[in-house]
């Protein structure tokens, strides 16, 4: 007799505790695939994975459901399919409505950074000096995007000098703070050449875009 209660109570503990083994091995499958996917980087099959935060979503789903089931007295359910189709409702909630979710609104992030992603580069007549035959063409842009591929100290040595413009009054995307730029046909040749060589991509505009005030010239 003390032998069939001890094997009923192993019984009742594995009936209420089972479904929750699931949930976590469930857990540990997404963990696999999240690792997968940053291995692979890229792959259309675990790419889905390879997102942080949509991987924090799954997991944090997981912990939820999970803890539903025991709100609602699901975790007596000794049943493993039973278990199995509990968690795996949950996983097509979390795929259809919230990964599904963060995923587009990952996607459409990155097209509208993509949008931006090609600066516009300002070339127009130099006109702050007035004294000379022919007035050269100068080439500006935004300074903070132009100096993660040429820094200033560079602009001396390459180009012989620089200018740099104040901030315009309303700034715009291609625009956003100071303005840094060079003169001259050959320099503007040359300035064209090295962006693109290390990476730059970039649309050259007639006109002097924003307005603003030139500042220094080196």
């Amino acid at each position: 007799m003390p032998q069939r209660k001890r094997i009923r109570q192993r019984h009742n503990l594995m009936k209420k505790y089972y479904p929750n083994k699931v949930a976590w091995l469930v857990m540990l499958a997404h963990a696999i695939l999240f690792c997968i996917g940053m291995y692979q980087r890229g792959s259309n099959s675990f790419h889905f994975y390879y997102e942080p935060i949509i991987f924090k979503a799954v997991l944090v789903g997981d912990c939820l459901w999970l803890g539903f089931a025991d709100f609602l007295g699901l975790g007596t359910i000794a049943e493993p399919f039973s278990a199995l189709l509990f968690m795996g409702i949950g996983g097509c909630f979390q795929w259809l409505f919230v990964g599904q979710a963060i995923g587009n609104f990952i996607r459409r992030r990155r097209r509208a950074e993509n949008q931006i992603s090609s600066q516009q580069l300002f070339q127009f007549p130099r006109t702050w000096i007035s004294d000379q035959r022919s007035v050269p063409l100068v080439i500006k842009g935004d300074r903070e995007w132009i100096e993660q591929y040429i820094s200033v100290d560079e602009f001396a040595e390459m180009f012989g000098g620089y200018a740099t413009w104040r901030p315009p009054d309303d700034p715009t995307d291609m625009m956003r703070g100071e303005g840094l730029g060079v003169w001259g046909k050959r320099n503007i040749s040359r300035f064209k050449r090295i962006l693109r060589e290390r990476g730059a991509e970039f649309d050259v505009v007639d006109g002097e875009g924003p307005k603003q005030q030139i500042w220094t010239t080196s």
